[in-house]
This record gives structure tokens, C-alpha cells and sequence, in this order.
């Protein structure tokens, strides 16, 4: 033992000698190799935060998600009456919390300064699920979590800080929250977040013999110890037939119940985007590597005679393979550690990329960094890479015929291009590699200015918006609603600046009821005709968004409560519905078989508008009806309330920021001091759906562009180190006869063959590798032939470029001193 760590210290010293020696060679390895490993380090952060990191939560392999499941697809939200029987009819969960995903959050009353709070409408078993405790007093009873329950509330230890100045006495006092008095009952603990963060926390109480289908909720379970995700599926998916017998129509027919592992709700549709990046990065790797090997291979070529000589003296092959493997262990050492920096200052403009576009890196302990894990896949890297770049160039070097070895003189002149075989193959594989990341660039650049250039339907432009929160009962009836509206309106018709003014409970991009309806004089073989997206508007809405008329007219003041129930539908409505009829005069109703409280009366279509798209860019436009804000019963503004805030939308002659504090102060005043939850101009929310393209298009260009670089740069050194080492040849042909241009063409012929090789393995890999982008694609064919073409074309000019230098100084050797072998 103590033998073989002398020979291994020796063999270091060696390495470490000669790689000193060699600083342009060592250099240049290193540098390739800290890009390649610093890639992968930057990018595997990212995906072990988003996709391996435990979750912050107690034993969060045990919570799960309950779902609906559509042939391929799961859906999240759901509805009260599946929660309810979900919590009374399954035995495999030791908890099951509902929570609502979409809350307008409350304002904190009672002082001079009203303000808005983040809250969450949670059920008893949120907190058991999520691991959440109280630091001080307690969270909800299943009796406080009761239809119509007492009014209390559980706050975040953030805001007990902040706004309470950690007042213990705090628990068991009255605090008013929208207008109503709710009692403090305890303070998380400070180590629960959530993301987005929630200041206040109140009891859901749901009916259990609710009518109400719309899916407003999510549903969490924690498994008891015992139960596998398995059985849990099990018996969700034995839940189905029951609910299906109960409420025949509440459930489509592709429709099932599932459980999900809770890492995989929060990822969503992130994943694919995260393998297409890790496997372009691999790619890298892989080109980087090749680069290397060809390094090393002509290195290796100049050492033919001392490895000879060593080998004369005794030294056997695996010695000096050893030896080799050494010095490739010592270049990917030392590229593994420069890796591991370059990783980490990567990571800080991937993170800051990221950060909008994967929204499962807003996960409390979803912060990408250099873990653990981290720099472990560092290392691991750092040892492929040895292997991948060191055993070929080591086996190959070490294989010497002693004889032809000593009758070289410095420049070889036999064996013409076989000689750089292994080599050329490297180089092939270097271009069609880079060629699938160009691919894959190109189709992501086509994909983002698809979704940049779309047409949504409406003018984002110079629109500014800011949200109300109205939750509580002080403003559960409509005609408060619109005293507060007309109110506002009043104040900024004077305002300079202002083109259009307008209120609305949800925005194009926003979510809203999907609610079933029927058609008046149309025999049913359904309690309804389909689902419609609900939304109620104001006048002027549609000159706010520039949303185009196609048939009939807007809203105006004059559809007001007790005036005709009116509608608006949108193009899709219309085509679906009507085919190539005129849909208005006809009538609806909207909410049949929802429930009580989404009863309506039937309404008369006065117009069609343009369909506006929402934030899935990718999804046909659904169907869409506006209803008057003035024309909503105080039912649905309850509940409305509840799920989302107030909306008020400004369309204005300058810059929206420059209006945004004067719009701000006088809609607060007509709404009598409630706080402005969030102001935004539409341009920002228009951005957030492209920013996930634009993430991968700027990291698959950026990666390809490396690829690219790497590949031209090692069929140039090839090409260099060919010439060199062909320069006795070369002269010889030249003395024959040869003219320059005779000479340029055999180099340039033999770089583009080794470049339009690749191209073409290239191509072949792209068609089948690209189609498993298909989801991730937009307005373009994974198979496009511009794109293709495009790659190709770039590939053979910038190789022609990279083979041309070499080509040229072939032309300039000297005959005569390249024959006498100087």
C-alpha cells in the first residue's frame, strides 16, 4: 500500500511538473472545463432546489395533493362539495386541509391608516398538514371551522411582529379586519412561511351540503404513517363513482380522482423546461470534453517519442497509462474547483432569470445555492469528466510502435488525414451536438417572439391598474359596490391624463368563474348547455382595453339594476354556440345547477366582442361572459368579496406611473380610506406569460452559443495542429508542383467534410430529439424547416471561417525548408 501512495505522489509531482511546463495547453483546458462544469454546477443548483431539496414542511414526503385527473392531465383546484367528501369518505389520510387559492387578502381597520393584509380562507386540517404550529395560543377547531362559525383568526408571526410589535396580549383580543371583528387566537410559529407570504389566516367553513361547484379551492392531505401514495390513489379513485352517483353533472366524464405528491403540484409544467435546459448543459459537457480529448490526443501525438523512450527503458504500458490518467485526473481537478466558482457567479443571473419564470423557486427553501448536494454533483462532474476526456488520449498515447517512433523527426509526414481518425470523430460529434443546441435555440428564439407578437385580443398599453380588497360584510351588497365606483369615477373625471376609467373583478390574463349555462328555447339532454368564464365589468371597460366590438353594442350606465338583464359574449362564446348565426338577441342563463347563490336571471345578448387571450398563450380562448357590475346580485358580490378583489382600471395619456399616486389617493378616498392592495400597470402583468419563454430561450441560446464556440474552436485547433504536423507533406507537394490554391482547397475540403458530416448526424439527432419540445413550443413546428435550414447554413459558414486560417498558412509554408524538415 505504502508502495502504490509513493508511485501515486510521484506520479502527481510528474503530472503537476509537466502540466507547468505546458501553461497555453493547461490553460486552455482549464478554461474549457471550468465553462463546461460551471454550466452544469449553475444549472443543477437550480434544478435541485426546484425538483430534489425537501420541502420545508414536517415530513413533507407524506403531504400530498388531491386532485382531478383528465385522461393525461391533473387539475388542482376543485370545488367544496369533492373537499367535503373527500375529509368524511377517505381513511388513509391523518389530515386533510383545503385552503383558497385565490383570496383578496383583508384591511386591517380601525386606525388612521388602513391597511391591507395577505390572508387565506384555510380549512381546520391546513395546519396538521403543513406541520404548522402556534408559537402563541392555538389554530382552528373543526367547531370554529363550522358553516357560519365564530369569527376568529390566526396571524403570521411576521405580522404579529411587524404591525403588533410582538404583543403576547394580543392573543384573545378583538381586531378589525374588512369591517368585522375577528379574535385573535394564536400566532404561527416563525419558522412556517408560505409563498406567496400570508399575514392572516381564517377559517374556511365550508357546507358539506354546499351546492356550490366552482373550483376555488386546493386540497391537501398528510398520509398516515402507514399509507403508501399508492393507496392513497386507490382510494381517491374509489371516491369517483360515489361523487359521480351524487352529483351526476358536477363531474365530466374523463374525470377521476387522484393523489399527487405535494413537490410535484408545486412544479407543475416547470419540469420539462428544467430537463430541456439540464440536457443542453450536458451537452456542453459533452462538447467539452471532446475538446479536451482532442487536446489531449495532440499533445499526446507530440509525445510519441518520449513515451517511446520510456517504454524502451523498461516502463510498461500501464505504467504509463497511469501516468496519463494522472495528468487528466489533475486538469479535472483543477477544472472541477474553477467550475464550481464559475457555477456559483452563473447562478446569480440564472437565480434572477428564474426567479418569475419557475415559480416553484418561490417556495419557502427554494432558493438555489451551493449546497451539500450541490457541490457534490460538482465533484462527481469533475470525475466524469476525467473519464470521459482521459481514458481515450491515454489509451491511445500509450499504444507507441518504438521503431516508427524513433525514425519520426519532429513533424510526421505519413498516414495522411487517418492519422487524426479519433479526432475527426470527436470533432463530428462536437458539430452535431452543437448543432441540436442551435436547434433547440432557434426553435425557443421562434417561440418567444411568437408569444411576444401575439395578438391577446386587447391594448395593454398605457393602462394602470390597482386592486381593492372588499372582503367583509360592510360591502357584500352591489349597491355599495357601485355607490364606491360611481364615487371614484366622479373624483378623477377631472384628472388630466385620463382617457378612460373603468372597474372589473378580473382582468384579461386573471382567472375568473367558469360557471354553466343554458340557452333559452334549446332542448337540453343536461341539466346545462356547457361552462362560460363569468365576469362582471363596468362601462367603459371594453375602451379600456381597446377590446374591439364585432356585433351589437357595450355597456352603459343605463344597465343598471332592475333594467334588463344584459350580456356580452365573447367571439369564442359566439362560435362555439351560434357556428356563423348572430348570437345577439338571444338569451341566457348563467349559473344553472351551480347553486344559490349563483342563480341569475335570464339575459339578453346586446353584443360580441374580440376574444382576449389569457395567461395560457398557448390554449385556444375559451368562452367568456360580461355582465354588468351594476346588474350582480348581492349573492355573487359576497362571494365575489371572498375570492377576488376590485379591480380599478385606468387607461391614460402618459406614462401609467406618473398618474399611479393621484388615482391611488382618490380612489381611496371614494372608497373611504380602504387600502390599494397592489398597483400594476398592465404591461407588467403582459409580461409575466412570456417570461417563462424567455427564460428558456435565453439560457438554450446562451448554452448553444458556448456549444457553438467549442466546436468551431476544436475543428480549428484540429485543422492547425493538421497543418503543422503535414508540413513536410504539404512542402513536398508544393516543391511538386502544387499551387497555393491546391493547397488551401485540401484543407478547406477536408474541414468542411468533417463539419457537414456533423451537420448532417446533427440534423438526424435534432429531428427526434426536438419533438420532445413540443410542449414547450409555440407558433412554430418542432420540425421547422427554416430553423433547420438556418442552423445548418450557420454551422457550415462559421466552420468554412474556422477552417480557412489554417488553409491559409498551408499556403504559406516555405517548399524548401518544410522538405529539409526545419
Amino acid at each position: 500500500m505504502r508502495f502504490l501512495a509513493d508511485d501515486l505522489a510521484r506520479d502527481l509531482r510528474h503530472a503537476s511538473r509537466l502540466l507547468r511546463r505546458a501553461r497555453g495547453f493547461t490553460l486552455t483546458v482549464l478554461a474549457v472545463l471550468a465553462i463546461s462544469i460551471g454550466a452544469n454546477t449553475a444549472v443543477f443548483s437550480v434544478v435541485n432546489s426546484v425538483l430534489l431539496r425537501p420541502l420545508p414542511y414536517r415530513d413533507a414526503d407524506r403531504i400530498v395533493q388531491l386532485v382531478s385527473t383528465t385522461r393525461n392531465s391533473w387539475v388542482i383546484q376543485t370545488s367544496i362539495p369533492k373537499f367535503t367528501m373527500w375529509r368524511d369518505e377517505t381513511r388513509v389520510f391523518q389530515s386533510i386541509g383545503a385552503y383558497q387559492s385565490s383570496d383578496p387578502g383583508v384591511n386591517l381597520t380601525g386606525t388612521d391608516a388602513p391597511e391591507h393584509l395577505r390572508a387565506m380562507h384555510v380549512s381546520a386540517g391546513y395546519f396538521d398538514v403543513f406541520g404548522a404550529r402556534a408559537a402563541l395560543g392555538r389554530t382552528f377547531t373543526p367547531d370554529e371551522d363550522r358553516l357560519r362559525g365564530p369569527h376568529v383568526a390566526v396571524i403570521s408571526d411576521g405580522v404579529w411582529k411587524r404591525r403588533f410589535g410582538s404583543d403576547r396580549s394580543l392573543v384573545g383580543r378583538v381586531i378589525p379586519f374588512g369591517g368585522d371583528g375577528y379574535e385573535v387566537i394564536g400566532v404561527l410559529a416563525s419558522d412556517f412561511q408560505t409563498e406567496p407570504s400570508v399575514d392572516v389566516y381564517l377559517p374556511l367553513q365550508a357546507d358539506r351540503f354546499s351546492g356550490d361547484f366552482a373550483n376555488v379551492v386546493r386540497v391537501a392531505a398528510r398520509l398516515l404513517p402507514s399509507a403508501t401514495l399508492r393507496a392513497a390513489q386507490r382510494e381517491m379513485a374509489d371516491t369517483a363513482p360515489n361523487f359521480r352517483r351524487t352529483h351526476p353533472f358536477a363531474m365530466g366524464f374523463w374525470e377521476d380522482f387522484s393523489a399527487i405528491p405535494l413537490r410535484e403540484a408545486l412544479v407543475g409544467d416547470v419540469k420539462p423546461a428544467l430537463q430541456m435546459i439540464t440536457a443542453a448543459v450536458a451537452f456542453v459537457l459533452l462538447i467539452g470534453c471532446a475538446n479536451v480529448a482532442n487536446l489531449l490526443l495532440a499533445r499526446g501525438q507530440r509525445r510519441r517519442q518520449e513515451i517511446a523512450m520510456r517504454t524502451a527503458l523498461g516502463a510498461r504500458r500501464s505504467r504509463v497509462v497511469r501516468q496519463l490518467l494522472t495528468e487528466s485526473a489533475l486538469l479535472a481537478a483543477g477544472g472541477g474547483v474553477l467550475g464550481l466558482i464559475a457555477g456559483a457567479i452563473g447562478l446569480r443571473g440564472i437565480a434572477r432569470a428564474a426567479a418569475d419564470a419557475i415559480p416553484s423557486l418561490s417556495v419557502p427553501g427554494a432558493d438555489p445555492g451551493l449546497d451539500t448536494r450541490v457541490v457534490l454533483f460538482a465533484i462527481g462532474v469533475a470525475v466524469l469528466t476525467a473519464v470521459l476526456f482521459g481514458v481515450l488520449p491515454a489509451i491511445n498515447t500509450s499504444h507507441v510502435n518504438l521503431s516508427a517512433a524513433f525514425k519520426e523527426s519532429g513533424s510526421p509526414a505519413d498516414g495522411g488525414w487517418r492519422r487524426y481518425r479519433a479526432q475527426s470523430l470527436l470533432v463530428i460529434a462536437e458539430v452535431a451536438l452543437a448543432l441540436v443546441l442551435l436547434v433547440g435555440a432557434g426553435l425557443m428564439i421562434r417561440t418567444f417572439t411568437a408569444v411576444r407578437d401575439i395578438d391577446r385580443g386587447f391594448d395593454a398599453a398605457r393602462v394602470l391598474t390597482l386592486d381593492t380588497s372588499l372582503s367583509g360584510t360592510s360591502h357584500d351588497d352591489t349597491a355599495s359596490v357601485m355607490r364606491m365606483f360611481r364615487n371614484a369615477r366622479q373624483r378623477l373625471d377631472g384628472t388630466g391624463g385620463i382617457a378612460a376609467f373603468a372597474a372589473a373583478r378580473a382582468l384579461p390574463l386573471e382567472p375568473s368563474f367558469a360557471l354553466p349555462f343554458t340557452i333559452a328555447r334549446r332542448p337540453l339532454n343536461a341539466p346545462f348547455e356547457g361552462t362560460v368564464n363569468w365576469r362582471c365589468i363596468s362601462p367603459a371597460y371594453f375602451s379600456v382595453f381597446r377590446i374591439k366590438l364585432l356585433r351589437g353594442r357595450v355597456f352603459s350606465d343605463h344597465d343598471e339594476n332592475g333594467a334588463l338583464p344584459v350580456v356580452i359574449i365573447n367571439d369564442a362564446f359566439a362560435r362555439r354556440y351560434w357556428q356563423h348565426r348572430d348570437p345577439v338577441g338571444e338569451r341566457i342563463t348563467i349559473g344553472t345547477g351551480a347553486g344559490a347563490e349563483f342563480r341569475d336571471l335570464p339575459r339578453q345578448i346586446v353584443g360580441a366582442v374580440a376574444d382576449p387571450r389569457d395567461a395560457e398563450w398557448n390554449r385556444n380562448p375559451e368562452p367568456i361572459a360580461y355582465v354588468p357590475l351594476a346588474q350582480v346580485s348581492d349573492a355573487m358580490t359576497a362571494r365575489n368579496n371572498r375570492l377576488f378583489p376590485l379591480t380599478w382600471v385606468a387607461r391614460t395619456d402618459v406614462e401609467p406611473r406618473l398618474l399611479s399616486s393621484t388615482i391611488a389617493r382618490e380612489v381611496r378616498a371614494a372608497t373611504g380610506g380602504l387600502a390599494i392592495a397592489r398597483a400594476r400597470s398592465m404591461e407588467e402583468l403582459l409580461a409575466a406569460p412570456t417570461q417563462r419563454a424567455a427564460f428558456n430561450m435565453t439560457l438554450l441560446t446562451g448554452f448553444a452559443a458556448i456549444a457553438l464556440l467549442l466546436a468551431i474552436v476544436g475543428l480549428y485547433g484540429l485543422m492547425s495542429y493538421s497543418v503543422q504536423q503535414r508540413t513536410q507533406e504539404i512542402g513536398i507537394r508544393m516543391a511538386l508542383g502544387a499551387v497555393p490554391g491546391d493547397v488551401r482547397n485540401l484543407v478547406l475540403v477536408q474541414g468542411l467534410r468533417l463539419a457537414l458530416t456533423g451537420v448532417t448526424l446533427g440534423i438526424g439527432a435534432a429531428l427526434v430529439l426536438t419533438r420532445l419540445m413540443v410542449g414547450l413550443v409555440f407558433g412554430v413546428k418542432t420540425y421547422d424547416p427554416g430553423v433547420f435550414a438556418g442552423v445548418a447554413a450557420l454551422l457550415s459558414v462559421v466552420a468554412l471561417i474556422a477552417a480557412w486560417v489554417p488553409a491559409w498558412r498551408a499556403t504559406r509554408i516555405n517548399p524548401l525548408e518544410a522538405v529539409r524538415g526545419t
